[in-house]
């Protein structure tokens, strides 16, 4: 497989998450316990999910659509290196501070999580590599 396929790979699994995202409000009752949140801290917590999403998606997109710049460049390199910090991090939070919380009816739900940021972990942290060699 080569390290342009890889990216996007890395890209669809990206997109791939927003779904468990929309399943993952309804199992854990988000839009109830936001309610409880007041005004502010809900909008406070509203941007920065949004900010969250618009940056998710929009690596996505970019891994998706310019693979080649992703792998052949030095910028693309350091976005490789911003995006295996950024799911290294995110797969660790999901394994050791939400996990042990995620109630159990939705504990399928936080395997396939964790099993997608483990990846795109790995696979950008791959990709580095990759890019710096070429």
């Amino acid at each position: 497989m080569n390290a342009e396929l890889v990216a996007q790979v890395a890209g669809g699994l990206q997109l791939l998450q927003l779904p468990g995202m929309v399943v993952g409000q309804k199992l854990l009752g988000w839009r109830a316990d936001l309610t409880k949140l007041a005004a502010v801290n809900r909008g406070l917590v509203l941007a920065m999910a949004l900010g969250i999403v618009a940056y998710v998606v929009g690596t996505g997109i970019l891994a998706l659509a310019a693979p080649g710049a992703l792998v052949g460049s030095e910028l693309g390199r350091l976005l490789c290196v911003l995006q295996g910090v950024a799911w290294t991090l995110r797969v660790s939070l999901q394994r050791w501070m939400i996990g042990p919380v995620w109630p159990a009816h939705a504990r399928w739900l936080h395997r396939v999580l964790s099993c997608i940021y483990g990846s795109l972990a790995l696979i950008y942290l791959c990709l580095v590599g990759v890019a710096s060699a070429g």
